[in-house]
């Protein structure tokens, strides 16, 4: 079965499309799934995802969220989408989810990120 994996890289679209065989098919909505919302909503992601990396000329980082609510509405909408997208997929796709949500970045009032998973100390500015 084909599979759809829900998956955030820099500068990608979020969607990734795999063959029976584990083979990358392509990296947006596959045809029989083309819906306006889901795009929309992948675009939103996606958009939202770069803006927490800093890629300029000296350096590329990530630097997280700028609060816990950003945060969450993010992750409603990956959330979302996923549900969306199994709505969608029938018998066609399997669908899974490679984001990993509790390691998302919350920068704190003082510029210092730590990790909402485990509440561990970032070390990078």
């Amino acid at each position: 079965m084909k599979k759809i994996k829900l998956m955030l890289e820099y500068r990608c679209f979020p969607i990734w499309i795999y063959d029976e065989n584990r083979n990358l098919i392509g990296n947006d909505i596959p045809n029989e799934m083309n819906d306006k919302k889901i795009n929309s909503i992948c675009t939103e992601i996606q958009e939202q995802y770069d803006l927490l990396f800093v890629d300029n000329e000296k350096e590329f980082k990530h630097i997280g969220f700028h609060d816990e609510n950003s945060k969450n509405e993010f992750v409603k909408k990956v959330m979302k989408i996923e549900e969306m997208l199994k709505e969608k997929a029938g018998k066609c796709f399997l669908i899974e989810n490679a984001v990993n949500v509790n390691g998302f970045i919350v920068k704190d009032g003082n510029g210092a990120g730590y990790n909402t998973g485990d509440g561990s100390l970032d070390t990078q500015d």
